[in-house]
């Protein structure tokens, strides 16, 4: 094969097979680079990209010690290659070997892709066919191809299909440069020869691949499958003995962070249940918006205590993509319970009298007093109370969002005793009757006291009066405080002096 003095490497390295790299001008006229890649045994290139910058990407087989870049994902002296060149062939910018075991072959490539972002896409099959294979039912044998089984490839933990029987697929995608395993995975039927005879599988450039396989192989039965197929597929069990044609599309690369909220306004508490329903990702961090985080795939159900307004953020990543992370947000508002302003919760009123609780009522609130006992009407917010002792009142107000509160009035119940009590009375030898008065009642209470006799009055709690001349004389004591007044009235008997 010709090759440009400037390739990597000039000559065949002397083993059964080489990797060979060419690049023609656009009119295929002349040849611009081309270069061997390989090890001294066997190695087969299988496909080939090319990034944004024009930098040459390979794909392919070997039986040798190829290679390994610093710092680069990999296994040593395993089946599989991944070698970076420069545009002019001139230089290895990045090689790599995977697999499962050393100096031996897993798969047979199939697709290849190196993202807008770099990240390296992959998929390969390997299993029965990779071996003469005598089958019973077309009495034929299956050419051997050069490769091993699919198991005990690398596997993430968030793989699509976990298990292999060794005849599957294996998809794998490494980030920019090969540095990590961002995903892997196993596709196919357990128990079937799947397998693929030619170039039917792409990527596209949003990193979806689409493969043309050969599935539920070996199988006797007509009218069984299993390999994986999707709940509206036009087929899901095969229509031949031997391998049937199936196709599987898988998205390796699309992200859209998306959540659902099944309320995104309430009243506190207010419970939200959130379901996240995002498009690709690995990893998820929820952001509640009131301090509080969650790395649940979810539901999550979280509650909102106090008023306010919340941006609930869920950030799916998935850096097999280029966009590596993406955010979807929902606004919560908490609303502000109904309320009745300052107002006085304890109040006295006294014995005997009604009093209302509210002198002003919201006309878009509804109102429940509880219990019910000494009230004139338990659904009017100023309602009369008449209770005969201390006694407390709940208000139930609604608001016209349907928020509730609720507030606790105390009414203290007080009570005059009452009563004149004539002390003493004396009657001096020539003097003027006289007469000590007093009222039982208790407490800081004020009085005004009248004798009957017109001449004078008291505020005194238990006045003396005099008399000038004997008679019937009607005694008056009005008793008030601040909530309570009464008056009492006797009369005094004098006799004539």
């Amino acid at each position: 094969m010709s090759v440009t003095s400037s390739g990597i490497k000039t000559t065949n390295s002397g083993g059964d097979t080489d990797g060979f790299i060419m690049h023609l001008s656009a009119d295929g006229s002349s040849l611009l680079h081309a270069t061997y890649v390989g090890t001294t045994t066997y190695d087969q290139t299988f496909l080939i990209q090319l990034d944004n910058q024009g930098d040459v990407y390979t794909f392919g087989q070997t039986l040798g010690n190829y290679p390994m870049t610093p710092g680069v994902y990999g296994q040593p002296s395993t089946g599989q290659f991944i070698q970076k060149l420069d545009p002019t062939l001139s230089t290895s910018l990045m090689s790599t070997t995977f697999g499962a075991g050393t100096n031996a072959i897993n798969l047979v490539p199939t697709a290849f892709l190196v993202n807008t972002c770099g990240n390296l896409m992959l998929s390969g099959w390997g299993g029965e066919v990779n071996a003469n294979f005598n089958d019973q039912y077309c009495n034929c044998i299956y050419s051997s191809y050069l490769g091993g089984n699919t198991n005990n490839m690398p596997i993430t933990s968030d793989a699509l299909q976990s298990t292999t029987d060794g005849s599957d697929f294996y998809i794998m995608v490494l980030n920019k440069n090969a540095t990590s395993l961002l995903y892997s995975t196993y596709f196919g039927g357990l128990g079937e020869g799947d397998h693929v005879d030619g170039g039917t599988s792409r990527f596209d450039k949003r990193g979806i691949i689409y493969q043309s396989v050969c599935a539920s192989c070996w199988i006797q039965q007509s009218n069984t499958s299993l390999f994986p197929t999707t709940p509206n597929a036009y087929a899901k069990v095969k229509g031949y003995y031997n391998c049937n044609n199936a196709v599987f599309k898988l998205d390796l690369s699309n992200l859209r962070a998306g959540l659902i909220a099944d309320t995104t306004k309430g009243c506190p508490p207010t419970p939200v249940t959130l379901t996240n329903n995002s498009i690709g990702g690995k990893t998820f961090f929820w952001d509640l918006g009131d301090g509080s985080t969650s790395n649940q795939f979810g539901p999550i159900t979280h509650t909102y205590k106090k008023p306010g307004t919340y941006i609930v953020k869920l950030i799916a990543t998935d850096l097999t993509t280029c966009l590596g992370t993406d955010t979807a947000k929902k606004v919560i508002t908490v609303l502000n319970p109904p309320s009745l302003g300052s107002i006085h919760k304890d109040t006295t009123m006294c014995k005997g009298d009604t009093i209302a609780l509210l002198s002003s009522c919201n006309p878009a609130f509804t109102y429940s007093w509880s219990p019910i006992n000494y009230i004139q009407s338990p659904s009017i917010c100023d309602t009369k109370f008449y209770p005969i002792s201390e006694s407390s009142y709940i208000l139930t107000f609604t608001d016209s969002n349907s928020c509730v509160s609720k507030d606790t009035f105390n009414i203290h119940v007080a009570s005059l005793q009452q009563g004149i009590v004539w002390e003493n009375m004396t009657q001096c030898n020539g003097g003027k009757p006289t007469v000590r008065l007093s009222n039982p009642s208790t407490g800081p209470l004020n009085y005004f006291w009248t004798f009957g006799d017109g001449t004078s009055s008291s505020t005194d709690p238990s006045p003396i009066h005099e008399y000038s001349k004997g008679g019937s004389f009607p005694v008056v004591v009005n008793i008030y405080n601040e909530y309570c007044s009464e008056t009492e009235t006797d009369v005094i008997n004098i006799a004539p002096v």
